[in-house]
């Protein structure tokens, strides 16, 4: 850069020169902030010509990014334009149910870890919902994954993103995935979050469950996470998505830090778990398995029947989130042991 040049006796400014862009700036920001959500409230909910049949209440909305950046969108003389998404429920007043399908299958959703994650996405897209997945997983298939991954032995060493993936595209071909078989990583995070209508955790890694919550928090996004737990299906709702947002974990773990949570060896991590869940809620037979990590055990003990149970559970809690029907804010258990 060439040093500037002066062409008078005195250098500095004899007074300060405005923005002459912050009153257009500080506009934008509040047409993308408030703006927008006025004007949908000035004529919603819309109803049909009688007002007796139909009516389309508008939820909310979000900008997502732009596919493009200013550069590329200029070189290639395209709009640099970012697509604005709403959330809608459409009420027929005739039967008294909405239209709540179509905005479950126009979800996009992102799930994080593909063991029990696995039986999540399964359980989604059988049910309709989640046209756009983001699957997050950096482990490949191994035989020991087989007792709660529905995979072939040939798809042994295979990453479980392309496994998953290829299931998904097998039930629903116009499914529109995005994978990212690093894992869900510091560096990768907020491009899979942001955007999301809802996040689901299932990652062992408990330093990133806690990254995952600070922005899903930062993002406003409600967050869901499942726990096998025996023959216990234990759900975690967090709803970052309103006001006030929740504790991490429900404070469920006290006052921890994300450095506390990343120095944590694997024995420790089952006991962290433990503590999650809540001593209360282990069974006995838990108890004795978790005692036996790195002895006799490698990891805490997981059946495939509970994961199916996950995959249900969470895939009606995503469902009703979705179409702001009431859901439990905290934690649901479903424990076969007791009901049936």
């Amino acid at each position: 850069m060439r040093e500037k040049k002066y062409f008078k006796k005195y250098h500095a400014p004899l007074m300060e020169i405005p923005n002459l862009l912050e009153t257009q700036i500080l506009s934008f920001k509040w047409l993308i902030e408030k703006g927008i959500g006025e004007i949908f409230k000035e004529f919603s909910p819309i109803k049909d010509y009688s007002e007796k049949k139909f009516e389309l209440e508008f939820l909310g909305f979000q900008i997502d990014e732009p596919k493009f950046n200013e550069h590329h969108a200029k070189v290639n003389q395209l709009t640099y334009d970012a697509p604005l998404r709403v959330r809608v429920r459409l009420k027929n007043k005739i039967i008294g149910t909405e239209k709540e399908q179509e905005i479950f299958y126009n979800a996009t959703i992102g799930i994080a870890g593909l063991s029990v994650g696995s039986s999540i996405a399964t359980a989604i897209v059988l049910t309709g919902g989640g046209k756009h997945l983001r699957l997050a997983d950096h482990d490949t298939l191994e035989l020991s994954n087989m007792n709660r991954i529905v995979a072939s032995v040939g798809d042994i060493g295979k990453q479980k993103t392309e496994i998953i993936a290829r299931k998904l595209l097998a039930m629903n071909p116009y499914q529109d995935l995005k994978l990212f078989p690093e894992g869900l990583t510091e560096e990768n995070m907020e491009d899979f979050i942001q955007g999301l209508d809802v996040m689901v955790d299932e990652v062992d890694n408990m330093a990133i469950k806690y990254r995952i919550r600070e922005m899903c928090k930062k993002l406003c996004i409600p967050l869901i996470s499942a726990t096998d737990n025996g023959e216990r299906a234990i759900i975690d709702v967090e709803r970052y998505d309103r006001d006030p947002q929740p504790e991490f974990f429900h404070g469920r773990l006290g006052a921890i830090s994300f450095k506390q949570l990343a120095n944590l060896d694997r024995i420790s991590t089952g006991r962290m778990i433990t503590k999650l869940i809540g001593d209360e809620n282990v069974s006995q037979r838990m108890h004795e398995s978790l005692a036996q990590i790195g002895k006799t055990l490698t990891s805490w003990p997981q059946l495939g029947g509970t994961a199916m149970l996950n995959g249900a559970a969470v895939a009606y809690v995503v469902r009703r989130i979705l179409n702001n029907q009431p859901v439990v804010d905290n934690r649901g258990i479903i424990a076969l042991d007791t009901i049936l």
